[in-house]
């Protein structure tokens, strides 16, 4: 199995359960995490991603 590029792996204590994300998903999962972590209220979130284009 080829990597498609830069990607970040999360596994478990075992190897045995890892997931591998491109660094382009893994920094919009991150954008998506800091967003909802410093919003104060659900339209913040729903802001976020109506500006994002995610609907």
């Amino acid at each position: 199995m080829a990597i498609p590029g830069e990607m970040i792996f999360f596994c478990d204590k075992e190897f045995t359960t890892c997931l591998g994300y491109s660094v382009d998903e893994f920094e919009s999962f991150t954008k998506v995490l800091k967003v909802v972590g410093e919003a104060t209220s659900d339209e913040d979130i729903m802001d976020y991603f109506k500006e994002s284009s995610f609907f």
